[in-house]
């Protein structure tokens, strides 16, 4: 199974990709830059910090004919595109990507393949820890990683994000979920919620 790289914004500066089976690079249209290759910039930047309220509502997203429901923060702002859903909210996305896929992916194919590609898209990234997690959707497997966002349109900046991106399977379905903030934020929690919260239809 050969897993392609995908693109998506972060609003303003953040730049996120997901990777994901059989599938071809795809811009979105949130208002960062689309091009998720690595670029030159003007040095780093810290960012706002991205931490989710605790007192904030998750809305139930269902998408026609996906086959999923999940819970996203309120106040997310969507855009689709032609191979993913992003919800973003300032430094904060959440992206969402079905794809079909014979298999259910594994560490092995994480390693093997996923990571190079996060490598080459990605300014400066640190790849952090591979392993098997449990949500109620059923198990998934989990990178988490940083990488520098697009420079910003206007100072040439980059910002860090932190990453974590999770691949679910059921039936002939990859979903990929990549959620990103602004490094250091705390965003345990609503990022256990919205991961937690899927359910296969």
């Amino acid at each position: 199974m050969q897993r392609g790289l995908l693109g998506a914004s972060v609003a303003f500066a953040g730049l996120l990709v997901a990777c994901g089976s059989d599938a071809t690079p795809a811009p979105t249209s949130t208002g960062a830059a689309n091009n998720p290759a690595a670029s030159a910039s003007a040095g780093t930047e810290t960012l706002p910090p991205g931490d989710i309220p605790d007192t904030v509502a998750y809305p139930t997203f269902t998408p026609a004919t996906a086959g999923y429901v999940i819970r996203i923060p309120e106040g997310f702002a969507r855009a689709d595109t032609s191979s993913a859903i992003v919800f973003t909210f300032h430094f904060n996305s959440i992206r969402i990507e079905s794809v079909k896929s014979p298999s259910a992916p594994t560490l092995a194919s994480a390693q093997s393949t996923d990571v190079p590609a996060i490598r080459q898209s990605f300014a400066n990234t640190t790849i952090g820890q591979i392993s098997s997690v449990s949500r109620n959707a059923g198990p998934a497997v989990l990178v988490k990683f940083q990488a520098d966002s697009q420079p910003d349109p206007v100072t040439g900046k980059t910002g860090r994000l932190d990453m974590e991106r999770y691949e679910f399977w059921h039936n002939g379905t990859e979903l990929i979920v990549t959620l990103a903030a602004p490094a250091g934020s705390d965003n345990v929690d609503p990022w256990l919620t919205v991961t937690n919260s899927l359910r296969w239809q």
